[in-house]
């Protein structure tokens, strides 16, 4: 027989599991898990081939550092967290590159008539030192809407090994470099 006590008894129950659903998926929004870290396994990495015409002419492709570790670094002349990661980006390619790491860069900015000279002008005046690659209308990363910054590491054998969205932690960026010139 249903009575009042237990309506209140059964009522208070739900009342309790919806506030403990509640308060864990409020930890888990407050605190997200970690990133990810450490490079993806040999055997769950694929190939990672890009080939865009270089800003100041010519055509640039991963390919073309066959046994070298590749940082992709795709940003815009508009984002500011990309503005604040290319001292540092600046920075690991010159100390990495004895050691084998080529950097490329790939803009984002949306193809205009002005595009080329816009990136130019943030180039010379980020003193940017390494291929800065001009993507087509076409490219898949103006088709899907691609955010900036990103950055990829491709291995010696031209494999995507490691990904950040956003801005880079620049130790763990030279950590995960150090990782794959070892290999």
């Amino acid at each position: 027989m249903v009575t009042r006590s237990n309506i209140a008894l059964g009522t208070a129950i739900v009342f309790a599991i919806v506030g403990v659903s509640a308060a864990i998926a409020a930890l888990r929004f407050l605190n997200p898990p970690p990133p990810r870290s450490g490079l993806l396994a040999v055997a769950d990495r694929r190939p990672a081939a890009v080939t865009y015409p270089a800003l100041g002419g010519g055509v640039v492709s991963t390919a073309d550092f066959a046994g070298r570790v590749v940082l992709v670094n795709y940003f815009a002349t508009w984002c500011a967290p990309c503005r604040d990661e290319l001292p540092d980006l600046e920075k690991i390619a010159a100390d990495e590159a004895p050691r084998g790491l080529a950097v490329l860069a790939i803009s984002a900015d949306k193809p205009a008539t002005d595009r080329q000279a816009t990136v130019a002008a943030f180039a010379g005046e980020q003193d940017m030192g390494f291929p800065i690659l001009l993507p087509p209308a076409e490219a898949p990363l103006f088709r899907d809407g691609m955010s900036v910054p990103q950055t990829v590491l491709i291995d010696k054998s031209g494999r995507a090994a490691y990904h950040i969205t956003g801005r880079f932690d620049t130790a763990d960026l030279r950590a995960r470099i150090q990782e794959l010139l070892a290999e």
